[in-house]
């Protein structure tokens, strides 16, 4: 019986490695960032409820954003997974527009 060994023999060089610590400093900043923006939008009344949520959304989706771009390395991925998720992003922009549209043209 053999004994099957694997080893990751994977080297990164000092400047690799250094400009994976800045992305991943730089994710930790927008996340930061978009932490304290949620954090302030408590202190923050806008006229409408409708206002709020889009600005929480906003900010959800720049730190969600981040997060699949540098960490699922979604900014390295093939052109149709990108398509794919502008065009769901998209769909998911038209159906929050209907919902908000539907709220206020209600008969009533």
């Amino acid at each position: 019986m053999t004994k099957c060994t694997m080893t990751n023999e994977t080297h990164l060089s000092a400047d690799s490695l250094r400009a994976i610590t800045q992305r991943f400093l730089a994710v930790f900043a927008v996340l930061m960032i978009g932490t304290v923006a949620t954090v302030a939008m408590y202190y923050v009344h806008f006229e409408h409820t409708w206002q709020t949520v889009s600005v929480a959304l906003l900010i959800a989706a720049i730190k969600a954003a981040c997060v699949a771009a540098i960490f699922m390395h979604l900014s390295h991925a093939e052109r149709s997974i990108s398509l794919l998720l502008f065009f769901t992003a998209i769909f998911f922009a038209a159906m929050l527009g209907f919902l908000v549209y539907s709220i206020y043209s209600i008969p009533g």
